[in-house]
């Protein structure tokens, strides 16, 4: 019997230190200075409560519209930051990027462009059942640059690339 206890607790660790590694509490951010190209992008833009249902809605549009194949490109979700903002209020642009401008945009769409310039990229490889919050991707990236004394854009760039790769970026001012 004293045998099997130490062997339990032994599995049981085990047992702990892999579900760990599977929930992807293991999965590091690549931190990187780059230069950013011009996103061309399609979606829609957002301003209200977190919580509301037409954030949800947008999100449910685009994804329906990257799913059908409509539109070649990757999600991406476009957050600005305001000083003095309501905790649980959202600025956003919500959408896909794309190569070039389209014959007809799908009904409710519009174009966004962001220009080109240094900044810095966060990525995050998306293997496991989680990821890596984009706020801790965030935080991150902002820690670096106050490291480097580099001053970031008031606004954020999150991209989704196949189902595989979580990108976050931040432009420099």
């Amino acid at each position: 019997m004293k045998k099997i206890i130490p062997l339990l607790i032994g599995i049981l660790v085990f047992m702990a230190v892999l579900t760990y590694i599977f929930l992807g509490k293991l999965q590091k951010t690549t931190l990187s200075q780059t230069n950013v190209p011009v996103y061309l992008m399609v979606g829609k833009a957002y301003q209200g409560r977190a919580k509301d249902e037409k954030l949800g809605q947008i999100f449910q549009q685009t994804q329906q519209l990257y799913d059908s194949k409509t539109l070649q490109g990757n999600l991406v979700s476009v957050y600005y930051r305001t000083d003095g903002s309501v905790a649980d209020s959202v600025n956003a642009f919500i959408g896909m990027i794309i190569k070039d401008s389209l014959p007809q945009l799908p009904e409710g769409f519009v174009y966004k462009k962001i220009p080109a310039g240094k900044g810095i990229r966060g990525t995050v490889k998306m293997g496991s059942v989680f990821a890596l919050s984009p706020e801790q991707v965030q935080n991150e990236i902002t820690d670096f640059a106050r490291k480097q004394k580099i001053k970031l854009q008031p606004f954020v760039i999150e991209k989704y690339i196949g189902k595989e790769t979580f990108e976050m970026e931040i432009l420099l001012q």
